[in-house]
């Protein structure tokens, strides 16, 4: 009986896990639709309430171009919909397209290991109560997942045609863009190869995304910026402690990446003066850049979790000392993560600059490259990494949960 089970199982285990996958998502909307509305909800949902009433004015709560927003009110429009818990499902089945072509991605990459990557993209705590709500984050990652996915299908336009709907949902998006063309010319072997491709292709995998670039210029000098809205909390600037939240971020989330990772390069860096004098530098750096300047990082501390967490962290030195140590692992981690090939060791140096130039500490900026570094990095144990996958599924339910009494949002 077992052995007919486990065969079974084997021989349908693509329909049984997109089952799972399906009934877990449908249950965590069911849990969400009829909550109140949830942050930055209460100003998404005007914007697009407006565009079904005909009034196509931008809210100047608005930091983004209302793409996403006319894309939906176009959707509830055609099917003769309006309340909350209809735009929660169109933005719902929108975003289940980034699963899908997640999913795409690492069956390409890893095939062994695409349920178990899946999964985890899926249930990534920071992503998924996004699936549900009124925000234009899942959306924008889908288009950058889609991009990534016809890069490496090696199709450049349709690429740029994507990732230019992502820019157009959220301007920060352009960072993508560009490693997407690094990902798309790259050649093995030394420089001059790439460059001679570059020049000979240039047609084909370098002018779409020039024509981003230049209307992103554009955009920007009419705009005098990249925020549409709110301007003055938003403007782009250097902030390191972004990348100290993120280390922190990651360490939690991605432990067994950053314990196998440290553990093999720890015979080589333990006798290493620089690793010395590079964690005595990044605790100077620390104590004198981690803190929550921004006045959206110091409001509501009980609701948004993490200001809480921001607020803890910061208000002895004791506590920024104990905050560096699993700041420090996490960027650690993350700079010396296993990826599958040479070429995409571009996110490392792409997501840090994305994340160090953003005012606002939130979680929400790194939902890109914790995306894709799930997609590109290489598995620990199989058993830990299933373990991880058990943790990433209790922590979003009860994260979904909290969200959906009002207790608090990340």
């Amino acid at each position: 009986m077992k052995a007919n089970f486990v065969v079974f199982c084997r021989k349908y285990q693509e329909i049984i896990f997109w089952l799972v996958i399906g009934i877990s998502l449908d249950v965590a909307f069911l849990m969400v639709k009829d909550a109140p509305l949830v942050a930055d909800e209460g100003y998404h949902l005007p914007q697009i309430s407006g565009f079904l009433s005909g009034n196509f004015e931008t809210s100047p709560n608005l930091t983004v171009l209302p793409v996403y927003h006319a894309m939906v009110a176009g959707i509830l429009k055609l099917i003769g919909a309006e309340s909350v818990a209809e735009a929660r499902l169109i933005t719902f089945l929108g975003s289940a397209v980034s699963i899908w072509f997640f999913y795409l991605i690492v069956r390409r990459l890893w095939p062994d290991q695409r349920y178990l990557r899946t999964a985890q993209f899926v249930f990534l705590p920071i992503l998924f109560p996004m699936h549900f709500l009124i925000y234009t984050d899942t959306w924008a990652l889908a288009f950058v997942l889609i991009a990534l996915e016809r890069a490496l299908a090696n199709r450049p336009w349709q690429s740029a045609a994507a990732v230019a709907v992502a820019v157009l949902m959220r301007q920060p998006n352009l960072v993508w863009a560009g490693m997407i063309w690094v990902l798309l010319v790259w050649q093995p072997g030394p420089f001059r190869a790439t460059w001679q491709f570059i020049k000979d292709r240039w047609h084909q995998t370098t002018l779409p995304f020039a024509l981003i670039f230049g209307t992103f210029c554009g955009f920007f000098v009419i705009n005098r910026g990249i925020a549409v809205g709110d301007k003055h909390q938003h403007e782009i600037g250097l902030n390191p402690a972004n990348l100290w939240f993120f280390g922190l971020c990651f360490f939690i989330f991605f432990l067994p990446t950053c314990f196998g990772t440290l553990t093999r390069h720890w015979k080589h860096l333990r006798h290493h003066i620089f690793t010395t004098l590079g964690f005595a530098a990044g605790l100077a750096t620390f104590l004198s850049t981690y803190h929550a300047s921004h006045q959206y990082n110091q409001a509501s501390l009980w609701f948004y979790l993490r200001n809480r967490v921001l607020h803890w962290t910061t208000q002895t030195t004791l506590l920024k000392f104990l905050a560096f140590i699993p700041a420090f692992l996490g960027l650690a981690g993350f700079i010396l993560a296993p990826v599958k090939e040479k070429r995409f060791r571009i996110l490392i140096p792409v997501s840090l600059a994305s994340i160090v130039v953003m005012p606002l500490i939130e979680q929400r900026y790194y939902l890109v490259p914790f995306a894709i570094l799930l997609a590109f990095r290489g598995l620990e144990q199989r058993r830990i990494e299933w373990l991880n996958t058990g943790f990433y599924l209790c922590v979003a339910f009860g994260l979904q949960w909290a969200i959906a009494k009002n207790l608090f949002f990340l």
